[in-house]
């Protein structure tokens, strides 16, 4: 009898064992169903699916289908640079990295205040073992280099919307570096957009002399001077 409630209390553990585990194997997808759900019927409450899709069929397939290609291209993106920061650690995983990175976009567009950033770590560390420090700071790294690429797009914006010839060599040379090169005219372009500064800060002395100088006039053409 002993033995056989022994048999009967492995067998109980082994099956509970087997159960836990199949759902941490499959957590990742559970979790990724519920989200996906969530946010479908927040849309429908917010806005209504119906309202959407006509709203989609208005603009048409071709825009619609482009702005898709353009999304999820850029997603591959950002997962193929977290696989080259860690490479030992997702090595021949890009689909589940895919999967974290979906997961974690999900959450910062449905939580508040971006407060779904702290899900990158945690993620990283449930599937891939990295610790929260590691996770936590390459989180940051690649947040830095977001904000680099963003001040490098609104400093060629400027200096391409500047009429102003000084200004737009100014904001060309002091772009932040690229790839670890300064964004820089060549040298034979560069020469030009000097010389066209020099020449208009030329004439903006000689506009301030004549303002000066005619200013001067009228004080001396006063009565009583």
């Amino acid at each position: 009898m002993p033995t056989q409630a022994r048999n009967a209390y492995y067998m109980k553990s082994s099956i509970v064992e087997s159960r836990q585990s199949r759902f941490m194997r499959n957590r990742m997808t559970v979790l990724t169903v519920v989200i996906v759900a969530a946010y479908g019927l927040f849309i429908q409450w917010f806005w209504g699916w119906p309202v959407i899709i006509r709203q989609w069929a208005d603009v048409g397939a071709g825009p619609v289908i482009g702005a898709l290609v353009l999304l999820t291209s850029t997603y591959f993106l950002r997962t193929g640079r977290i696989y080259d920061y860690f490479p030992n650690e997702t090595a021949g995983r890009f689909a589940v990295l895919f999967r974290v990175t979906q997961i974690h976009n999900l959450l910062n567009i449905m939580l508040p205040f971006r407060t779904g950033e702290t899900s990158f770590p945690l993620l990283m560390r449930t599937e891939f073992g990295i610790p929260l420090t590691r996770g936590t700071s390459a989180l940051f790294v690649m947040r830095l280099l977001d904000l680099h690429a963003l001040l490098a797009a609104a400093g060629i914006g400027f200096a391409v919307a500047s009429a102003d010839a000084a200004v737009a060599s100014v904001a060309l040379d002091s772009l932040p570096a690229a790839a670890g090169r300064s964004f820089r005219c060549p040298q034979a372009a560069a020469a030009p957009c000097r010389e066209a500064a020099a020449e208009e800060s030329a004439e903006i002395r000689r506009r301030d002399r004549k303002r000066l100088a005619a200013r001067c006039h009228r004080l001396r053409a006063r009565p009583g001077r």
